[in-house]
């Protein structure tokens, strides 16, 4: 109700006392300005009001007129507006019945017995209904999501708190398999280096071996040789004793 009663007022009516019309919305002359476009909410003078009228854009806007020519700075109040009905009434009332301000000419055609009240009193009801829902905004719902707001505050806090501490011990337990990898990884490369070497040293040894059997062969064979072209039988039969007897002991 409160809500339908405001929103049933032309906008001069919203105004507060200080509020000023500086000039024309169209033609920015600062004189005789006595219109007010509740689309445009523009303020208009009489010249830009025939213009505004005629143009698509407007032509189909409502047109409210103050009751006297708004000059330069000049304050707006409740009491400015012109009845609809007659043109040169001022609407003085405002019928709580009807929720629409009246003039005194509409009061027995339309408001007869009708709940009616000045409009400076109904300017100054919906001021203070206003400030009532203004003050229900900061008491009744802004303090609950305030408060809601500090919950969830001290929430984060403590789940962060406990996100970065599980996250530390995930890096901690990283960091220790890390090193335990590193340290198993050492032990088998360890254990990997120790048979190499053996295995490397036993075959160092069997080439060694071999290599002084291909050196042995070759001698024998540079005597073969040379037992072969000797014409000392006897030699031949001891080189031959010999070398049979190195041969065997190199198989």
């Amino acid at each position: 109700m409160q809500t339908t009663l405001y929103s049933r007022l032309p906008e001069c009516t919203k105004m507060s006392d200080s509020q000023t019309a500086k000039s024309c919305g169209l033609c920015n002359k600062t004189r005789n300005i006595c219109w007010k476009c509740s689309q445009c909410k523009k303020f208009l003078c009489e010249d830009c009001k025939i213009i505004h009228s005629k143009v698509n854009l407007g032509k189909d806007h409502d047109l409210t007129r103050i009751r006297e020519p708004i000059e330069r700075d000049e304050p707006l109040g409740p009491n400015s507006v012109i009845c609809n009905k007659h043109r040169n009434k001022i609407c003085e009332l405002f019928c709580k019945t009807c929720e629409e301000l009246t003039c005194g000419s509409c009061l027995s055609i339309l408001h007869k017995n009708h709940n009616l009240h000045a409009v400076d009193d109904i300017h100054k009801e919906l001021q203070k209904k206003l400030t009532k829902l203004e003050t229900d905004i900061d008491i009744d719902i802004l303090s609950k999501f305030e408060k809601d707001e500090e919950i969830l505050n001290k929430f984060d806090f403590i789940h962060r708190l406990k996100y970065e501490e599980a996250q530390r011990k995930i890096k901690e337990r990283e960091h220790f398999f890390i090193e335990e990898v590193k340290k198993h990884t050492r032990m088998l490369l360890n254990e990997l280096h120790e048979k190499w070497d053996v295995i490397s040293s036993d075959i160092s040894e069997q080439k060694s071996k071999i290599s002084e059997i291909k050196s042995d062969l070759s001698y024998y064979k540079k005597n073969i040789n040379e037992s072969k072209d000797s014409k000392d039988i006897e030699k031949m039969l001891r080189d031959i004793k010999r070398l049979g007897n190195s041969l065997s002991e190199i198989n």
